[in-house]
């Protein structure tokens, strides 16, 4: 399950800074997510994986949770857009293959398409169609 973490290409939202979001909303001692995908590309294991997560209502039990910062756009025109770097989408990719390999029945989904009133991962075409090459790899 892909999610953004809904900030500004301008804005940094650090993993402290995600830690202490979620710590705020009762998340636990470490973020919902399983994985976070900052910027850069660095990645960060949040949770493990054999843990259930605390992304998306109804689906924590049986998803691996996936963040990259970013998908707030900076536009007055728009509120949400697609603002993964190259160097996110490298490590996106990378982790999806894995997950495929280690989940091989598994689907790459966005949360709005598990949750309908969300934007999240703010992408254009949906997280289910834009990584469906994997699945035919």
């Amino acid at each position: 399950m892909l999610h953004c973490s809904d900030t500004r290409p301008d804005q940094d939202f650090s993993i402290e800074k995600l830690m202490r979001c979620h710590r705020a909303r009762g998340f636990g001692s470490y973020p919902g997510y399983h994985l976070y995908v900052r910027r850069d590309g660095s990645l960060y294991y949040c949770r493990p994986v054999s843990e259930r997560g605390c992304h998306v209502k109804g689906h924590n039990s049986d998803s691996v949770g996936i963040c990259y910062e970013g998908g707030h756009s900076c536009s007055p025109e728009y509120k949400y857009e697609d603002n993964r770097t190259a160097e996110q989408m490298v490590v996106l990719d990378e982790i999806f293959q894995l997950l495929h390999e280690v989940y091989p029945e598994a689907r790459i989904v966005g949360h709005c398409e598990q949750n309908h009133g969300k934007a999240c991962p703010c992408l254009d075409p949906p997280a289910s169609k834009e990584y469906k090459y994997i699945f035919n790899a």
